[in-house]
């Protein structure tokens, strides 16, 4: 990885999409370009697993307050994936001038979402490791003991 940023280094490519991986094909953070919205999103993108989607929204609350931040959760009921996004505006195709600041915000959420993908959170007892299933391949979440 290059100067400590949270994925390696690319070829460069036409897609507006790039996946980091966080130890499991069940989900992965991706970044999405969306320019007829003028945004980035920072994203859990959970590829085929309604029962994980549905575990990780009850706890909406409780996983927000781990990030720090708010998130957009949309279980998309007529496709396979679903996705948990946090919106970053001011893309712009046309001018550049903002997107050092905008490659900080989003390497700076992507942070976030790695680190949280480990553990969210260790301060309750009934508390539930809820990220665990990424490192482990899991449908569904155990409690924390």
């Amino acid at each position: 990885m290059a100067k400590g940023k949270p994925f390696n280094i690319r070829n460069a490519t036409t897609d507006h999409w790039y996946n980091v991986a966080i130890g499991t094909s069940e989900a992965c953070v991706s970044i999405n370009l969306v320019n007829k919205l003028s945004r980035v999103t920072v994203e859990i993108y959970i590829a085929d697993n309604k029962n994980l989607f549905d575990y990780l929204a009850e706890r909406k609350d409780e996983i927000e307050n781990a990030l720090g931040f708010p998130m957009e959760w949309v279980r998309l009921d007529n496709k396979k994936a679903s996705r948990i996004k946090y919106a970053i505006p001011g893309l712009n195709f046309d001018d550049h001038s903002n997107y050092d600041a905008l490659m900080d915000k989003i390497i700076e959420k992507v942070i976030v979402l790695k680190r949280c993908s480990r553990s969210i959170s260790h301060n309750s007892d009934a508390f539930i490791i809820c990220f665990t299933f990424f490192r482990r391949n899991m449908l569904y979440c155990t409690e924390k003991e």
